[in-house]
């Protein structure tokens, strides 16, 4: 019964955290349909939502709290409640823990959103210099075709490469290749490599029909052309699947921690080194996700995390946009940490991070910006949410709880 309540504490702590967010995105314009139907949903249930709305995106008031919130500290607050958790040995009342998880979670919550609501305003940014950003989004994406040879795929004059098994890959304009599928008998497979820089993303059209968009530091090995039993690529970063339906011949994503296998659907896997786990979210039909230690079966809504391939895997629900919006040039996040934040941001950007205190890293954030926003701008804004500083050297940023 405890942890029922517990839970039931918490999810009300959660729902603020989304409201306040969907309340910023839909003032700030960056709402999709999606989250404009839920916000109408919820404006229109009471005339009290519509008073708290009306009242929360007031101009003054907009002022008011991003002034208050912006000097909020966060670790200050929990430094002050760690030791009243368990004094003397005596276990915490349910009520009390709930108010000091509040009493840190809700101005955060707050700020958030006011930094949402405060996108088209003013800031300084307090920042120690500019960034130093490389402008890798037109650098080399490279194709490494199956004799070896490569092409830098941007820079690639005529509309079809050929391979020498006579498939022809087109070079679309609009940052896609599409590989066609040749109906002569397959003596062996031969496997071109796509590989997207830092600061990029690129889609390829398998010979089967299935879409991969790849996202920045990506690749994926994959056949010139499919044999007829299986569908096999290789993945290493992050890339967004649109499986073309085939029931006599399964699709499989082998990453560095695990395996993918479906028969048709869209789903996201990310594995970059650098992440402690591999994280595999289902959008539609089902996939099953393997390691050498189990098999588990996702429905759309769910995410699983592979650790390791010897681990158990760990499955969540979620919601799945906030891990494909990186499709649609946003990075937006559900009360995710701020060391996930920052790698996610640093595979973008071209820069190193590295933080002062290791507890820093565990500051958690709801919010979403623009992958064309200045990171300048980003690191301004999550500034003022959560009271960490930014030193800055070149590409270098070390993150810092107060500035000295």
């Amino acid at each position: 019964m405890t942890v029922l309540l517990y839970e039931m504490e918490m999810n009300k702590v959660i729902k603020a955290l989304r409201l306040g967010n969907l309340i910023g995105r839909n003032h700030s314009g960056q709402a999709t349909d999606k989250e404009l139907d839920s916000f109408s949903d919820w404006l229109n249930k009471s005339e009290v939502n519509q008073e708290r709305y009306n009242d929360i995106v007031r101009e003054d008031n907009i002022h008011n709290s991003f002034e208050k919130y912006s000097k909020y500290d966060s670790q200050a607050k929990w430094e002050s409640i760690e030791p009243k958790l368990s004094p003397k040995g005596r276990r915490i009342e349910l009520k009390t823990f709930i108010k000091y998880v509040a009493a840190i979670v809700l101005p955060i919550l707050i700020t958030t959103t006011v930094v949402l609501l405060n996108k088209n305003g003013a800031n300084s940014s307090g920042l120690a210099s500019k960034v130093e950003v490389k402008n890798t989004q037109k650098e080399t994406v490279l194709l490494t075709l199956a004799d070896g040879s490569q092409v830098d795929v941007n820079k690639f004059q005529q509309d079809f490469i050929t391979e020498s098994n006579g498939v022809k890959i087109e070079n679309r304009t609009d940052d896609v290749l599409a590989y066609n599928n040749n109906e002569d008998p397959i003596e062996e497979l031969m496997y071109n490599t796509l590989e997207v820089p830092i600061g990029g993303r690129y889609s390829i059209v398998l010979s089967d029909g299935t879409k991969v968009r790849l996202n920045s530091k990506s690749s994926l090995k994959f056949p010139v052309q499919f044999g007829r039993e299986s569908r096999e690529v290789h993945l290493h970063g992050e890339g967004y699947f649109e499986v073309a339906k085939n029931e006599n011949s399964p699709f499989k994503v082998h990453t560095s921690k695990g395996l993918v296998e479906v028969l048709g659907t869209e789903f996201n896997v990310s594995d970059y080194y650098d992440d402690e786990f591999s994280a595999v979210t289902l959008v539609e039909g089902a996939v099953k996700v393997a390691n050498n230690k189990e098999a588990v079966i996702l429905k759309p809504g769910e995410q699983s995390l592979i650790f390791d391939v010897n681990k158990h895997i760990v499955s969540q629900e979620v919601d799945p946009n906030f891990y494909i919006s990186w499709t649609k040039g946003v990075f937006e996040f559900d009360n995710q940490k701020l060391d996930y934040i920052l790698r996610k941001l640093s595979r973008w950007y071209d820069v190193s991070i590295t933080y002062d205190k290791e507890i820093i890293k565990e500051l958690r954030f709801t919010g979403a910006v623009e992958s064309e926003d200045d990171i300048d701008v980003i690191l301004d804004r999550i500034k003022h949410a959560s009271g960490v500083y930014f030193e800055i050297l070149g590409s270098e940023i070390r993150v810092k709880k107060e500035l000295k």
